[in-house]
């Protein structure tokens, strides 16, 4: 696991060493253990390590024999094994132990190729000097990030995080409005935009190639196989605990990330079962309330598991805990479990290096709740013609009170909306932390007209006018891992774990188990009383009797209550979002408005609140222009 930096000049200009010494110490978290550089005329590239397999004989750029093919590269080849025996057969022969050479020599054999062979997690960067040809590439669920912008010359500058890219010549901090609008519905910036106008993310399960004085040419390479045959009816525990197997290979420590769900407690029970007899160490952390804390049923898992288990509790104060997360992430993220991920994987560091955790399970075999409300609203949508679906639920939406802080059964204004749309519409309005009716009000006129002719629905839209499959859960899943996984998810795990120089691996989106799991039958998968059935029916009779059953919790924190005790102790001082409202972007009447009736509990306004606090400071911190 490791940081990646590089830039490739236009017109033959030569590299500034000192820039690519610049751009790849900003990264010095991601690793800790070593640095090494590449500069040849117009090429430069960076790398800071963090060893975890062959760590005498793994550093890095790592040249081929011939030195035709010089390689950066961030991640982890779980089958590097399997592809090197294939290699040694066609007469390949290997100098190290690492999967970094792996990568070169498949690369050199194979060329583009390769990437449908390998199994695991990466972003990396091969200069072919004969070809005179940079290739870039990330894996095919997007765990590794690749950042990248074109100059105005024409020169390329990459990187593993924005803030590598912050001293190339020229930065802007501009903010890009649609990727703004985007933040607000989602809580994230999908690929491939960034919240800088500059900057663009090479999108999971694509490629990138390019030439000096070029422009980066992008290919997708992989996609969810969701048109495949629904021809499996279960999923056996050894599917689940050979993906484990393939995820524990290191020669550093081990250990797991442990709620009380069931993928968690799946990963620790095969992470047992290899183990043979050695220690397995898991960790969990827990939010100061009883709703969300889940340090209690953790420890009773590890205990009958018999994993070495620690556990902590957070209660940060909002200043902390905005400011960093903007350091995290380097670009606005509102998801909670942010934060939660940094302290526990502060936590796990100083006893292991790398971390296993149960994402990505919940994308691959439909354990969210959302799921099965919109498989039940798309029965109703294919059942009737838009017209009439438009005739007959919008105006009872319009009707219908917006019930916040009633429960659940009597929000049945969201419902009646879902029905009347279309479905990557009504998706959209599920997934939207700050949906239309609190985010398109709080903009200026000179925000409107930046995003005119756009929605940030957009994403979805395009995303599902490619899928291939007509199934429900089929399109859920295709829409999903494009947007909420790799632009949530997994930025999530991977900013928050490296920023603590600790490998964090995702064992359910093993390539295998992605493919099993999309050859099940989603009638199967998710029905009216749960979701994951299946996935719950192959594991459950290796894990302690009950696990998962208790309501799902999540992994957050108490947000709503920390934002009105903030808001509180600063009522009747200054305006809320100062550098917000000084950027023009907004309407401050609008958001005080929306405050105040949060604050008496007339409306949720969280999301919406969340999201100005996090714009308005890296707004005042300089880390975002307008």
């Amino acid at each position: 696991m490791c940081g990646i930096a590089g830039m490739m000049m236009a017109g033959g200009q030569p590299v500034d060493r000192s820039l690519l010494q610049t751009m790849t110490t900003a990264l010095v978290h991601r690793g800790p253990d070593g640095d090494g550089y590449h500069v040849d005329g117009p090429i430069g590239l960076g790398h800071r390590r963090l060893a975890v397999i062959d760590i005498a004989g793994g550093a890095q750029p790592f040249a081929s024999a011939d030195e035709r093919y010089q390689c950066v590269y961030n991640g982890e080849i779980y089958n590097y094994r399997e592809i090197r025996t294939l290699l040694e057969r066609a007469g390949h022969v290997f100098r190290t132990a690492s999967d970094t050479e792996v990568l070169v020599q498949a690369y050199a054999h194979w060329g583009q190729a390769c990437l449908e062979r390998l199994n695991g997690m990466f972003a990396f960067a091969i200069w072919d000097s004969s070809e005179n040809t940079l290739f870039c590439a990330r894996d095919r669920f997007g765990q590794k990030p690749f950042h990248y912008l074109v100059s105005p010359d024409g020169s390329l500058y990459f990187a593993s995080e924005i803030k590598g890219l912050y001293a190339v010549p020229g930065f802007s901090r501009k903010l890009d409005p649609q990727a703004l609008d985007q933040f607000f519905a989602y809580g994230y910036v999908p690929e491939p935009r960034s919240i800088y106008g500059q900057v663009h993310k090479l999108a999971a399960g694509c490629f990138l190639t390019v030439a000096p004085g070029t422009p980066p040419n992008v290919h997708r390479y992989y996609d969810l196989p969701v048109q495949s045959s629904k021809a499996h009816s279960h999923i056996a525990w050894d599917d689940v605990s050979g993906a484990v197997m393939r995820h524990m290979v290191s020669d550093v420590p081990v250990g797991c990330f442990l709620s009380s769900g069931m993928d968690s407690a799946s990963i620790a029970a095969a992470m047992v079962e290899h183990a043979g007899g050695s220690e397995v160490a898991s960790f969990t952390l827990g939010a100061d309330d009883p709703l969300l804390d889940e340090r209690p049923q953790a420890r009773r898992l590890a205990e009958t598991l018999g994993t070495t288990h620690r556990d902590a509790c957070v209660t940060p104060q909002m200043s902390g805990f905005i400011d960093r997360l903007i350091d995290i992430y380097g670009e606005p993220f509102a998801d909670p479990a942010g934060f939660l991920t940094d302290q526990l994987a502060a936590l796990a560091r100083p006893h292991i290096t790398v971390a296993l955790g149960g994402d990505g399970a919940d994308e691959l075999f439909g354990g969210y709740r959302r799921y099965r409300l919109h498989i039940q609203e798309e029965t109703v949508r294919r059942a009737l013609p838009a017209a009439v679906r438009a005739a007959l639920f919008a105006p009872l939406a319009r009707l219908y009170p917006k019930l916040d802080w009633a429960p659940q059964m009597f929000r049945a204004k969201s419902t009646l909306e879902s029905l009347a749309a279309s479905t990557a519409t009504a998706y959209f309005n599920s997934v939207s932390r700050v949906p239309d009716r609190d985010r398109l009000p709080i903009y200026s006129q000179a925000m409107l007209s930046s995003i005119s002719g756009t929605h940030a629905s957009d994403v979805l839209h395009t995303r599902l006018a490619t899928c291939p499959s007509d199934d429900a859960l089929d399109q859920l899943r295709w829409m999903d891992v494009a947007t909420y996984l790799s632009g949530d998810i997994l930025v999530k795990t991977d900013r928050a774990t490296m920023a603590h120089g600790l490998e964090g691996r995702l064992p359910f989106l093993d390539p295998e188990l992605a493919v099993l799991a999309c050859a099940l039958p989603t009638g199967q998968l998710v029905n009216r009383i749960s979701g994951k059935a299946l996935l719950r029916a192959g594991v459950e009779a290796r894990l302690p009797k009950g696990t998962g059953h208790g309501p799902k919790r999540g992994f957050s924190v108490p947000l709503g209550r920390w934002i009105k005790d903030d808001m509180q102790a600063r009522a009747g001082s200054a305006p809320l979002f100062p550098a917000l409202y000084d950027s023009g972007l907004v309407r401050p009447d609008s958001i005080e408005g929306r405050a105040k009736r949060h604050a008496h509990g007339r409306r949720d306004a969280e999301g919406l609140l969340w999201s100005c606090m996090l714009i308005d400071r890296m707004i005042s911190r300089g880390v975002l222009a307008v």
